[in-house]
């Protein structure tokens, strides 16, 4: 994939097929940044992403006004090659 060094924002990264999306966006080499609205899913999924060495940024919930500020350093270093709501 054409996503190493790149930002892959993923709305509801922790269940369904955005678990998948974050896990092999991660392992492609690209920074992922997961919104998860249920707390629990998305610090596991942080932690198995983490645990395996690729960078993660978990964000609850789902575009608060201070993830928004958060978010704008990030992007505008890094050409954002994605953002997926699954």
């Amino acid at each position: 994939m054409l996503v190493k060094n790149k930002v892959i924002i993923i709305t509801g990264g922790a269940k369904g097929i955005g678990i998948t999306l974050s896990h092999k966006f991660a392992e492609a080499g690209a920074e992922v940044i997961i919104t998860e609205r249920d707390e629990t899913a998305g610090n596991k999924v942080a932690a198995e992403i983490r645990a395996k060495g690729f960078t993660l940024i978990l964000s609850r919930p789902m575009f608060p006004a201070n993830m928004t500020r958060r978010l704008w350093p990030i992007l505008l270093r890094k050409n954002t090659a994605a953002l997926i709501s699954s």
